[in-house]
């Protein structure tokens, strides 16, 4: 069985345990940096950095809140951005309470909303038009209800607003659409067509994912297993619930299907090919760097006629960032060709790059550092 490394589901540091090298970071760094990201990475990344760089939460939280209500329907994710606002909000108490009475309603209250945000409970979080706080699944106190009354009204060091309508209107969209998905799910099954219900368990399983709905995302897409037809078929369905289960930290699941498209023929015959591909590109990347660096030496009377020119690869971005931004139903750009062309020699080179990563993030999770990195060695940069 893999060993999990419990220290990557240990609680959130405290802020006063903050390293503090982290003060120095630009707020125009954190977009810079967030924008190699898209889909439910985009904002878990920045959940992440808020809760263990205090000097950007706030920068943080207003990336995540604007991209959320723009490109996303997880409205349990939104609700989570005003939880994580309480957390650090003081309880506002009567002139008679004590300071040690004062000082245990705010303990309360912070507990009580970690409590909520590390359970995913967002999901019963709701306000009215007429301001009135509604939490299903879990029991506020009076103090606690109060702070975060007032941080969903705008007093919160974001000075972030809860968007009550956006909130009803796009929960209300995402079963809308969960509805339409699943009867038509339903009549491609009467009809028998495999094609037709692998493909509409994909976008079934793609809108949870929209839904921040991790669990119900992995079961469409594991579902579509027993109706791929073709092995570039079941390669797409092992990626899609890898990216999944990724973002679980089911590290079992992931190592499982990396080894079960890891043994699909499609990859292994085309291994040698690829590789051949592969290595007449670097060549030509080091003839062409040759060139430009002959050409940037080239002299007139000592000086040199031209500066040296921009480098080819200027993104500083890991594997392990790229692949998880992209979205499940773009891994491979939608299928695999089935030619034997350059595209489809790329798409499973791709999948092979996205595998060795996977399989390197597993490595890293159970702490076999010259495992992960024997895997990260095998990712060709050409097809991140």
């Amino acid at each position: 069985m893999l060993h999990l490394d419990p220290a990557l589901f240990e609680d959130v540091p405290s802020s006063s345990n903050a390293s503090t090298e982290y003060e120095t970071v630009d707020d125009e760094d954190l977009a810079n940096y967030i924008s190699n990201y898209q889909g439910y990475i985009y904002y878990q990344r920045l959940f992440f950095i808020a809760q263990r760089c205090p000097s950007l939460r706030v920068t943080a939280l207003r990336l995540a809140h604007d991209y959320i209500k723009k490109s996303t329907l997880d409205s349990s994710a939104y609700n989570k951005i005003f939880l994580m606002l309480a957390e650090q909000t003081n309880v506002s108490v009567d002139n008679s309470s004590t300071s040690s009475e004062t000082s245990r309603q705010q303990q309360q209250s912070a507990f009580t909303m970690r409590l909520i945000t590390n359970n995913n409970l967002s999901d019963g979080l709701s306000m009215s038009s007429s301001g009135e706080l509604g939490v299903i699944g879990s029991s506020l106190t009076e103090a606690a209800r109060n702070v975060l009354t007032d941080v969903m009204s705008g007093k919160n060091e974001a000075n972030l607003i809860y968007d009550a309508k956006w909130e009803e209107s796009t929960r209300r969209k995402g079963v809308m659409l969960l509805e339409q998905l699943d009867t038509e799910l339903k009549n491609h099954k009467a009809n028998s067509i495999k094609e037709s219900i692998r493909r509409g368990s994909d976008d079934l399983g793609d809108l949870y994912l929209q839904l921040g709905q991790l669990s119900n995302a992995n079961k469409c897409f594991a579902r579509s297993r027993d109706y791929c037809t073709s092995q570039q078929q079941e390669l797409t369905m092992c990626l899609n619930v890898i990216k999944v289960a990724i973002f679980q930290r089911a590290w079992s699941h992931v190592s499982a299907h990396v080894t079960r498209a890891s043994s699909l023929s499609e990859l292994r015959d085309t291994a040698p090919l690829i590789g051949a591909v592969e290595l007449n590109a670097q060549q030509r990347n080091r003839t062409e760097a040759l060139a430009r660096l002959s050409t940037a030496r080239t002299t007139t009377s000592g000086i040199s006629t031209e500066p040296s020119t921009r480098s080819g690869s200027s993104s500083s971005t890991d594997p392990s960032s790229r692949i998880l931004s992209r979205q499940p139903g773009d891994i491979l750009g939608g299928h695999i060709p089935t030619s034997g062309g350059q595209s489809y020699r790329d798409a499973l080179a791709q999948a092979r790059t996205q595998l060795a990563i996977a399989a390197g993030l597993v490595e890293l999770a159970s702490r076999n550092y010259r495992g992960a990195a024997t895997n990260f060695l095998q990712v060709s940069h050409d097809h991140c």
